[in-house]
């Protein structure tokens, strides 16, 4: 009895911290720093975004980089922060401070201040742009002392949340040789897309044999639209469930198109989120010996083409698939994957206080029934895989 007793406890001290957490997590202020993608050479745009703020006097920031990577040229403030915007002289500065001063509070929320930067890195990757509060000349203030409080010198507990420049293109080949590029797309479970296949700096080609591969768990090729203007006959894999997909063109004498050769049409089957690779590679032969410029890809000369292949890819996002429903009388209705996962119902007194929480089953519709449901006014209903990451969006509902 004495272990059973504990454990309950143990169980019970968990959830509530985790309730509390969730409850409060949302409102506190934070300091986002966004994103951006680019090319070496370009230059991007970084927002520093304050939300939940419910009033500061002080605000000082500090904003760090790779400056092997990032060049930062230029900084615009908001007009409308309704406090006096202080920055570095020298945008050379790194950690780039910047401080907002008002003799009573400011309740702005929104974007504090516009960074650009020019990415001089040459390798592709995401290079962090990072906040934190302001140190100090001397790195020695204190975050909520120094820096960052309200009018009556109270902290504001801000939490601060980094971005990133995500340098891209730098491994795009560079060539004049002819070439085959598989396109990209993005999509969701149900959703049909086109991949164009292209043709690109062919000088004339008797014979052109390529195969499509791809992940036939995630994907399904349902149709296959060959171009009109190639000049050569076009012959293609009978059934759509040959996997690679393999197609040909042919002519007697050389035909110098370029452009797109075939659109692909794929089904997403799947709503595992991730990339998923659509490859192209030269036509391997029924029986998989074909060798590439003697058998295949050839000009009228027997000449072998020297393909460059470039494959593509589809991202796929994740549906949200899964919901609840919650109704004034307590009758919790769940749609997506029954079954999967366990629904936590948690009653609420004042100050936000869990009262009591009751597990059920992932069943499609059930009443949720507490104990002493007189002892809270708010209910909120989570539904949570075993590793106790949500499964959706969760639902609260007021008493009346």
């Amino acid at each position: 009895m004495q272990k059973k007793f504990t454990s309950f406890l143990i169980l019970a001290v968990i959830f509530v911290n985790m309730f509390a957490l969730s409850a409060f997590a949302e409102a506190a202020p934070s300091v986002t720093v966004g994103s951006a993608t680019g090319k070496t050479g370009t230059t991007v745009e970084i927002p520093i975004v304050l939300s939940n703020n419910t009033g500061f006097s002080s605000l000082g920031l500090e904003i760090g980089y790779d400056e092997t990577a990032l060049t930062l040229t230029n900084v615009v403030a908001s007009s409308s922060v309704g406090a006096t915007f202080t920055k570095a002289q020298a945008f050379t500065v790194n950690p780039y401070n910047m401080s907002w001063d008002s003799a009573s509070n400011t309740a702005f929320n929104g974007t504090l201040v516009t960074l650009t930067f020019e990415i001089i890195a040459t390798v592709n990757g995401d290079y962090p742009v990072t906040v934190d509060y302001y140190k100090g000349r001397n790195g020695n203030y204190v975050d909520g002392n120094n820096v960052n409080y309200d009018e009556n010198f109270e902290p504001l507990g801000l939490e601060y949340v980094s971005g990133k420049v995500t340098v891209t293109g730098n491994d795009d080949p560079v060539t004049e040789s002819p070439s085959i590029t598989v396109g990209n797309a993005t999509g969701k479970k149900g959703d049909t897309v086109e991949i164009p296949v292209v043709l690109a700096n062919n000088t004339g080609f008797s014979s052109l044999g390529i195969e499509i591969g791809y992940d036939e768990t995630v994907l399904s090729l349902t149709n296959v639209v060959a171009s009109s203007s190639t000049g050569a006959t076009f012959t293609k894999a009978q059934d759509f469930t040959v996997n690679p997909y393999n197609m040909s063109w042919d002519s007697a004498s050389n035909t110098n198109f370029n452009g797109i050769l075939a659109t692909l049409t794929f089904e997403i089957i799947s709503n595992n989120a991730g990339t998923y690779p659509i490859t192209v590679d030269y036509y391997k032969g029924r029986n998989g010996n074909y060798v590439d410029g003697n058998n295949v890809n050839y000009d009228e000369n027997f000449e072998p083409l020297g393909l460059v292949y470039v494959g593509g890819k589809i991202e796929v996002s994740a549906n949200d698939e899964n919901s609840i429903t919650l109704s004034e009388d307590l009758t919790v209705t769940l749609t997506g994957e029954i079954g999967t996962g366990t629904v936590y119902a948690a009653i609420y007194g004042e100050n936000n206080r869990m009262k009591q929480v009751k597990l059920y089953s992932s069943l499609g519709t059930f009443n949720i029934e507490f104990d002493t449901p007189e002892v809270g006014d708010t209910v909120k209903v989570m539904w949570w895989k075993d590793n106790l990451q949500p499964m959706c969006a969760a639902k609260s509902i007021t008493l009346r």
